[in-house]
C-alpha cells in the first residue's frame, strides 16, 4: 500500500506509475495472503509521519482490479478483527511478551528497544501527571461528587486531554526534535496544575465536613490525606506551617537555633510522638485552595518537616492538633547504629567508603553489597537507540572517593547524604570517534533513609550533569546465582523475563540487549534471595546482566544531541539536575508482588495535607461533625491491585477497576463509607457484561479474579 501511495502521489502522475501502483498492491496482497493462515487482509490507510491517502476510494477499486478474487472495501479495525477471526484457520498460540528484535533488515522492521530512557524528565513529568489524576484528582473528585459538590468535568477531561496528547508514539517516547518535546512539557505543565488544583479542591470540600480539633487559639488542625486504599500504620513525613507569631519557641543553651514548641494530638487526646527533620524559617506561597481576587488569601510562616508514625485509613485522612508545648519536645534514641550504619527490625544499612551501600535483610538473613554503584559510558544514539562506542571506556564510581554526611538522625528517621563525584570525559570526540581527552565532574548525590518499621530502602539519587554524550546507569548486584528469570512490571501484568540473551539473534538485525522497559518496579530472585528495584517515576529501563553475581541496571539518563532532520540539538543532553527516586526491597522466596506494588504506589502517590487556623492556605474551615479519622474506601485484604477509582463516563455511582498479579485466583474485600445498594462487573469501557466473580454482603463488596484478569466495577448508591 506504501509502495502504490509513493507511485500516486509523489511527483506527477504517469500511466507507468499507475501500472507499478497495481503491481505493487498485488505483489504484496498476494505475498501476504499467501504466507497467513485466514483470507481477511488489513491495509493501514496509516503511516508514521504520513497523511492519509489522498483518494482512499481511488486505492479501494485499484486492489478490487488488480488482484483477481479479491473483495476490497473502506473498513474499520474492529470490523477487520471480527472479520478475520471468522475466516482465519490453525491460528498459533504465543505465550508470554510478545517482545522480539528485528531478525531482517527493513525499513520499518524494527523493535527499537531504548526510548524509555530517552529525554527522563519528560517520562518524570508524565508520571507525576498520572500519579496525580489517577491517585489523586479521579478519586477524590469521585467521592466529592457522592458527596454532593459538584467540581466543573471539563477541567479533568482537559487535564487528561494535554497528558494524551502527549501520547503520540514519537512524543512519549523521546525522539522527536526538541521543539516537540518542549511543547510537549507545557501540556504536562498544564496537565499538573489541573490535576493539582482538583485534588486540593475535592480535599478541601471534604474536610469541610470534619470537626477541627483545635480547641483555641493558637491551636489549629493539619490533616493528612493518604490516596492508598489500604489502611496502614507507618511512619511518615508531612509538613507543619506555622504562623510567624507561635507564642511557644525554646532554644538549646544561650544561642542556638530557636525551635517552636508544638506537640501533636488525633482526635483521641493521644499524644503522637515525632522527629523534627527539617525547618524552613520563612516562606511564603500563593494559595493551595485556588481563589483569586476578593478574598484570595495565601500563605507564610515557618514550614516545619516531620515524622510520626499515624495511622493512616484507606483512600481518607486522619486529623492531628498541633498544640503550643511549654517546652521544646525531644525524642531519646536513633536507628543509627555506628557513624555510617543505620539498622530497623527488618533491615540494617551500611554505607561504605566508596558510597556503596551493604544492606542486610534481618528477617532472611541475606546480605547485599556493593549496591548504588554507578557506571558512566559513552552515548552517540539517538531518541531511539543507545549508540555506543566501540572506543569507549566507562567509568565506575568503585573505588573512588565518597563524602557520606548524615542528614537526619532519630528514632523515626536516619538519612545519610553520598556524594560521589566522576571525573568522566566531557563530551564525545567525533572526528577521533571515542570520548574527549577533556575532563568534567559528574556529581552525583544519594539521600539513602531507613525508617522504623520499614522494610524498604528509599532513596533519592541526583544527578547534576555536566557532561554531554553519555548514558548513566545505577547497578545493583543481587547476588541471586541461580536466577535464570527476572520480573518486570507492565500495565497489568508482571512479565516474566529470561536473564540470558537469545544467541540466535547475533547475526540478526538487531541483536538482543540486556536493557528492556518496565513501568515501576522489577525484581530478581532466585528462591533464597531476591531484590526489588521500585521506581517512583523516570527511570523505565533495566534489566538483569547475565553475570555471576545477576547485576540488575537502571539508565538513569541517556544524554544525546542527535535529532532527527537536524545537524544536532541540545534538549537532549539533559543538562542540569535530574532527580531520581527509588527504593529497594529485598525478599526471599516468590517475590510478594501485591506488597511489591503497593509499595510503587506508595512513592508515586506521597501525601497531601491541609490546614487549619492562619496558615489554612485557603482551604475552607473544618466546621462539620464528621470523624476526624476517616476512609472513604477501604481495601480489606490487599490480594489485588486496584488501577482506578473514577466516576463514571456517564450516569452516577463509583467505578472501581483492580486486577490480580499474582498466578493463582485472588480475593478481596471494599468497604465504603457509604454504603452501596448495588454492584455489577462491566467491561473496561464501563458497559455490561463484564468479568470476575462480584458480591455485595453485609454492605462490603467482595470480589475474586483470576490470575492477571482486571475486574472493573460499577458501584451504585442510594
Amino acid at each position: 500500500f506504501v509502495g502504490a501511495r509513493r507511485e500516486l502521489e509523489l511527483g506527477s502522475e504517469t500511466p507507468e506509475k499507475v501500472e507499478k501502483a497495481r503491481e505493487s498492491l498485488r505483489e504484496y496482497i498476494q505475498h501476504e495472503i499467501g504466507r497467513g493462515n485466514g483470507s481477511t487482509l488489513c491495509l493501514m490507510d496509516a503511516l508514521d509521519h504520513m497523511p492519509p491517502a489522498a483518494d482512499a476510494p481511488r486505492y479501494v477499486a485499484m486492489v478490487q482490479d488488480a488482484c483477481e478474487g479479491v473483495e476490497a472495501e473502506h473498513s474499520t479495525l474492529p470490523a477487520f478483527f471480527a472479520e478475520a477471526e471468522a475466516h482465519a484457520h490453525d491460528v498459533p498460540v504465543r505465550r508470554g511478551e510478545l517482545r522480539e528484535p528485528a531478525k531482517d533488515r527493513h525499513g520499518y522492521l524494527w523493535l527499537i528497544p531504548n526510548c524509555p530512557s530517552s529525554r527522563v524528565r519528560m517520562k518524570q513529568a508524565n508520571d507525576t501527571c498520572q500519579s496525580l489524576l489517577e491517585l489523586w484528582a479521579e478519586p477524590f473528585l469521585a467521592f466529592a461528587k457522592l458527596a454532593g459538590h459538584e467540581l466543573p468535568a471539563g477541567f479533568l477531561r482537559d487535564a487528561w486531554e494535554n497528558v494524551l496528547l502527549n501520547h503520540a508514539h514519537d512524543s512519549i517516547c523521546g525522539c522527536s526534535i526538541d521543539q516537540v518535546h518542549r511543547d510537549m512539557m507545557y501540556r504536562f505543565d498544564q496537565a499538573r496544575l489541573l490535576a493539582d488544583q482538583l485534588r486540593n479542591r475535592a480535599f478541601g470540600l471534604l474536610t469541610a465536613a470534619c470537626a477541627d480539633l483545635a480547641k483555641e487559639a493558637p491551636e489549629f488542625t493539619v490533616t493528612i490525606a493518604n490516596p492508598l486504599p489500604q489502611a496502614r500504620r507507618e511512619v511518615v513525613v508531612f509538613p507543619i506551617d506555622f504562623p510567624g507569631n507561635w507564642p511557644r519557641k525554646f532554644q538549646e543553651g544561650f544561642r542556638s537555633q530557636g525551635v517552636n514548641a508544638f506537640r501533636l494530638y488525633p482526635a483521641d487526646g493521644t499524644e503522637v510522638p515525632y522527629q523534627l527533620l527539617d525547618i524552613l524559617p520563612s516562606f511564603g506561597e500563593r494559595t493551595h485552595f485556588a481563589k483569586m481576587g476578593i478574598g484570595e488569601t495565601g500563605a507564610s510562616g515557618a514550614r516545619y518537616t516531620v515524622a510520626a508514625e499515624l495511622d493512616l485509613p484507606g483512600l481518607g485522612f486522619t486529623s492531628l492538633r498541633v498544640a503550643p508545648a511549654d517546652m521544646v519536645v525531644r525524642r531519646l534514641g536513633s536507628l543509627r547504629t555506628g557513624p555510617c550504619s543505620a539498622q530497623n527490625d527488618s533491615l540494617r544499612i551500611e554505607i561504605a567508603g566508596d558510597g556503596t551501600l551493604r544492606l542486610t535483610d534481618l528477617a532472611h538473613g541475606n546480605e547485599y553489597t556493593d549496591l548504588l554503584l554507578f557506571e558512566d559510558g559513552a552515548e552517540i544514539g539517538d531518541g531511539w537507540f543507545h549508540g555506543p562506542s566501540v572506543n569507549d571506556e566507562g567509568v565506575l564510581s568503585r573505588g573512588g572517593r565518597a563524602q557520606v554526611g548524615v542528614v537526619h538522625d532519630g528514632p523515626e528517621q536516619v538519612t545519610f547524604r553520598v556524594e560521589l563525584r566522576l571525573d568522566v570525559p566531557q563530551r564525545y570526540d567525533w572526528t577521533a570517534e571515542r570520548r574527549g581527552t577533556d575532563r568534567g565532574e559528574l556529581r552525583l548525590v544519594s539521600l539513602v533513609s531507613l525508617r522504623r518499621g520499614a522494610t524498604v530502602v528509599d532513596v533519592q539519587t541526583t544527578v547534576h550533569n555536566t557532561i554531554e554524550d553519555h548514558r548513566l546507569r545505577l547497578l545493583l548486584p543481587t547476588d541471586a546465582t541461580a536466577a535464570t528469570t527476572y520480573l518486570s512490571h507492565h500495565p497489568y501484568d508482571l512479565t516474566e523475563r529470561a536473564i540470558a540473551l537469545d544467541p540466535e539473534t547475533l547475526d540478526w538485525s538487531e541483536m538482543e540487549i540486556a536493557e528492556k522497559p518496565f513501568l515501576d518496579l522489577q525484581a530478581v530472585g532466585d528462591g533464597l534471595r531476591g531484590l526489588a528495584f521500585i521506581s517512583a517515576g523516570g527511570p523505565h529501563e533495566g534489566g538483569i546482566v547475565d553475570d555471576a553475581r545477576r547485576t540488575m541496571q537502571v539508565t538513569l539518563l541517556r544524554s544525546f544531541r542527535r535529532t532527527v532532520g537536524t545537524p544536532g540539538e541540545q534538549d537532549g543532553l539533559e543538562q542540569g539536575e535530574i532527580v531520581c527516586h527509588y527504593a529497594l526491597m529485598p525478599y526471599a522466596g516468590a517475590l510478594p508482588a501485591a506488597v511489591a506494588l503497593r509499595e510503587a504506589s506508595r512513592l508515586r502517590a506521597g501525601l497531601n495535607t491541609r490546614q487549619t487556623g492562619p496558615v489554612a492556605s485557603g482551604y475552607p474551615p473544618m466546621g462539620g461533625t464528621q470523624p476526624a479519622h476517616h476512609s472513604l474506601l477501604e481495601q480489606r485484604d490487599g490480594n489485588l491491585i486496584i488501577s482506578a477509582i473514577k466516576q463514571p463516563e456517564a450516569g452516577s455511582g463509583l467505578i472501581v477497576r483492580l486486577w490480580n498479579p499474582g498466578g493463582d485466583p485472588a480475593s478481596d474485600t471494599l468497604v465504603l463509607a457509604r454504603t452501596p445498594t448495588a454492584v455489577r462487573a462491566v467491561k473496561l469501557n464501563e458497559t455490561p457484561g463484564g468479568r470476575g466473580e462480584v458480591a455485595l454482603v453485609d454492605g462490603a463488596v467482595h470480589v475474586t479474579a483470576a490470575p492477571r484478569q482486571i475486574v472493573t466495577l460499577r458501584i451504585a448508591f442510594e
